[in-house]
C-alpha cells in the first residue's frame, strides 16, 4: 500500500496529479477493486452508449468511465475544484504579483529619483504597517508550519509503533513457541505477512537476529534491488545492538523518503526471534498531502490578513496624514495681502495642538501684516512728501532770488527795463514748468491708470517708440525683430515702458561717446524678451539693489521714476524684468512677456 505512489514521487508532476484521482474497476456491473477517497456504489448502472465512455459530474466529482458494460469498466474520478482551491490559486498568484509590483515600483522610483524616493509621513505609515504585518504573518507561517510538522512527525511516529505493536502481538500469537526464526520458516511467513499486511494496511518486512531478511510481504522491493537484503544499519545498531524496544526513523529509496518502525520479535518469555520492520509508505503519503492541507490553509490565511492589512494600513495613514494634509494646504494658502481663513479641526490631539497654534498665529500675522501696511503706507507717503517737497524746493529757491533780484534792480524808466521784464517773465516761466513736470511725474507714478490688455505686436509698439528718436542727438537706434511678437498687455503701458527704457539708455551714454542703443525683441519658450542694450557707462555693482527703487537715480535730473513706473507696469502684465552691466561699456535691460495663448 502506497508503495507505487512513493516510487513516482519526487520531481515527477505526473505522480503529483496521480495522487488526486479516485479509481474503481466493475466486473459486469459489481465493484471488485477501488482506491482514493471517493465512496464508488457497488453496481454501476449508467449506459455507457455507443462510444463505450461516459462524462459525468456526481457528488462533487468529475467521473470519466470506459469499458464494456459486460465486462470491464474502469471510472476515473477527479474533485471538482472548490472555492477553497480558487482561492488557493488566487492567493498564490495575489503573492506572486503583489511582490512582482512591489519590485517594479522600487526600480522605477530608483530609476527616476536616482535614489531612494522620498516618502511622505502618510507614505512612511503604509510602509511601516505593511512591513510590520508582512513581517508577523511571515514568522506567524513558519512558526505555524513548523510548529504542525513536528506534531504530524510525532503523530504519525506514534501511529506507526502502534500498528507496529498491534503486528508484533499478532505474530506473537501465531508463533508462540517457534524458536529462533531463520529460512525454514520463510515459507509461512511469506503466507502469514501477505494476509497480516491486507488486514493491517501496510508492508511487513521480518529480519532475521542477524540483520538478513527472511520474509517480507513486498518482495518486489527486494527482488528489483530497491532495498539491501540487510537491515537499516542505523535501525540495526539501535534496536539488536542497543537494546531499544522500538525504533522509528526515515530511510529513503533513491529521493523518495519515508518513514519505517523496527521492533524485536519476541515470545512470550521475552527471547528475541527476529526484528520487524514496517516501512510506512502510504503514511508518508498521507502526511505529505496533510502537510499540504496545512500549508494552504497558511497561505490562504496569510493572503486574507496581508489584504486586510494593506487596507488597515491605507486607512491608518489616510487618517494620519489627513489633518497634516489640511494644515499643509493651509499653510501653503497663507497670503499677507489676503485674508487667511482658520482651520476647523475638531481632535484634542498633537495635530489639534499644531492647528491651534496655527489660528492664533494666523490672527498675529493678520494684525502684523496690517500694523505693517499701514506702516508702510506712512512711510511711503512721507517719502513720497520728502521726495515732492525736496523737488519743489529745488526750482522755488531760484524763483525767489530771482524775484528779489527784479524787485531791488526794477526801474522801469531804464533803457533795457522791458528786456529785464521779458527775461524775468521767461525765467519764472521755465521754473513753472520744472513744476508742473514734477508734479506730473509724481502723479503718472502715484496713479497708474489701469490697463486694457489686448493683443499687442511689440515690434509694432518698438519701432512707434523708435520713432521719436530720429538720432539727431548723435545716438543711433536700432531694432531688430525678425517677425511679430504678439503679447496680451495694455499698449499704452508698454509705449510708456519703451520710452522710459529709450530715454534711460541715452542718459546713460557720456556725451563724449558716440551713442548706439540696440532693440532686439525675441521668442523664448512662451514669452517674448525683449532686450534694450546701449553702450553708456554701466551700473556700478553697489547700485544694482537699487536700480528699480522709486526716486532713485544716478543723474543730477530727473525724479527716478523711470525705471520704477516699468517695473511696475511689467509685473502687473504678468512679466519680469532684470538687467545686466558691464562697467564702462554698457547695459542692456530685458523685458519678459508671455505670448498671447
Amino acid at each position: 500500500l502506497g508503495f507505487p505512489a512513493l516510487l513516482l514521487s519526487g520531481d515527477d508532476p505526473v505522480a503529483r496529479r496521480v495522487e488526486r484521482y479516485s479509481y474503481a474497476r466493475y466486473e459486469s456491473g459489481m465493484l471488485v477493486e477501488r482506491s482514493g477517497n471517493y465512496r464508488h456504489p457497488l453496481r454501476f448502472n449508467l449506459d455507457l452508449g455507443t462510444e463505450a465512455m461516459r462524462l459525468f459530474n456526481e457528488q462533487g466529482y468529475e467521473h470519466l468511465a470506459k469499458g464494456d458494460p459486460e465486462g470491464t469498466i474502469i471510472v476515473l474520478s477527479l474533485p471538482i475544484p472548490s472555492f477553497l482551491d480558487k482561492a488557493t490559486t488566487f492567493s498564490y498568484l495575489f503573492a506572486v504579483f503583489s511582490i512582482l509590483l512591489a519590485i517594479v515600483l522600487l526600480v522605477f522610483s530608483l530609476w527616476r529619483e536616482r535614489g531612494l524616493p522620498t516618502m511622505g509621513i502618510g507614505a512612511k505609515v503604509r510602509v511601516a504597517l505593511i512591513l510590520f504585518a508582512v513581517t508577523g504573518l511571515v514568522i506567524f507561517g513558519f512558526g505555524a508550519q513548523r510548529l504542525l510538522a513536528e506534531q504530524y512527525e510525532q503523530r504519525f511516529d506514534t501511529e506507526m509503533l502502534d500498528k507496529a505493536r498491534s503486528v508484533h502481538q499478532e505474530l506473537q500469537h501465531r508463533l508462540d513457541g517457534e524458536p529462533i526464526l531463520n529460512e525454514t520458516h520463510a515459507p509461512y511467513l511469506d503466507h502469514l505477512l501477505g494476509r497480516m499486511s491486507n488486514v493491517f494496511f501496510t508492508d511487513i518486512t521480518v529480519y532475521s537476529i542477524d540483520g538478513k531478511v527472511l520474509s517480507t510481504s513486498r518482495p518486489q522491493i527486494f527482488g528489483a534491488g530497491l532495498l539491501g537484503e540487510r537491515m537499516d544499519a542505523m535501525a540495526y545498531s539501535q534496536v539488536a545492538l542497543g537494546g531499544m524496544s522500538a525504533f522509528v526513523h526515515e530511510e529513503a529509496i533513491g529521493t523518495a523518503a519515508f518513514s519505517a518502525a523496527y521492533l524485536p520479535l519476541r515470545d512470550q518469555e521475552g527471547t528475541v526471534l527476529a526484528y520487524i520492520a514496517l516501512p510506512g509508505f502510504a503514511d508518508r503519503s498521507q502526511q505529505e498531502q496533510e502537510r499540504s492541507g496545512v500549508l494552504v490553509a497558511v497561505v490562504n490565511l496569510f493572503v486574507l490578513l496581508f489584504a486586510l492589512s494593506v487596507l488597515v494600513a491605507v486607512f491608518i495613514s489616510y487618517w494620519t496624514a489627513r489633518p497634516l494634509d489640511l494644515l499643509k494646504n493651509a499653510l501653503a494658502r497663507v497670503d499677507l495681502l489676503e485674508v487667511n481663513e482658520p482651520i476647523r479641526y475638531r481632535g484634542d490631539d498633537e495635530v489639534g495642538q499644531l492647528v491651534e497654534v496655527y489660528n492664533r498665529k494666523v490672527e498675529e500675522l493678520r494684525e502684523s501684516a496690517e500694523r505693517l501696511a499701514r506702516g508702510e503706507r506712512e512711510s511711503a507717503w512721507r517719502e513720497m512728501a520728502r521726495q515732492v517737497a525736496h523737488e519743489i524746493k529745488n526750482p522755488l529757491t531760484p524763483m525767489k532770488l530771482s524775484i528779489q533780484h527784479f524787485q531791488r534792480s526794477w526801474d522801469p524808466d531804464l533803457p533795457d527795463a522791458q528786456e529785464k521784464l521779458t527775461r524775468f517773465g521767461e525765467g519764472l516761466v521755465q521754473q513753472i514748468d520744472v513744476l508742473s513736470r514734477i508734479a506730473g511725474e509724481f502723479s503718472h507714478f502715484a496713479q497708474m491708470p489701469p490697463a486694457h490688455p489686448v493683443v499687442v505686436d511689440l515690434r509694432e509698439v518698438a519701432t512707434s517708440a523708435i520713432q521719436l528718436y530720429p538720432g539727431d542727438d548723435g545716438a543711433s537706434v536700432d531694432l531688430d525683430a525678425s517677425g511679430p511678437v504678439e503679447v496680451l498687455a495694455d499698449k499704452e503701458h508698454l509705449l510708456r515702458v519703451f520710452n522710459n527704457l529709450l530715454k534711460n539708455a541715452l542718459q546713460a551714454i557720456p556725451e563724449e561717446r558716440a551713442g548706439h542703443i540696440r532693440v532686439r525683441i525675441t521668442k523664448q519658450g512662451r514669452e517674448a524678451l525683449v532686450a534694450v542694450t546701449d553702450n553708456g557707462t554701466g551700473i556700478a555693482a553697489e547700485l544694482h539693489d537699487r536700480v528699480f527703487e522709486p526716486s532713485f537715480t544716478t543723474r543730477s535730473t530727473g525724479m527716478g521714476l523711470g525705471l520704477a513706473m516699468v517695473k511696475r507696469i511689467v509685473e502687473n502684465a504678468g512679466g519680469r524684468v532684470w538687467f545686466e552691466t558691464r562697467t564702462g561699456e554698457g547695459t542692456t535691460f530685458f523685458v519678459a512677456l508671455p505670448l498671447r495663448p
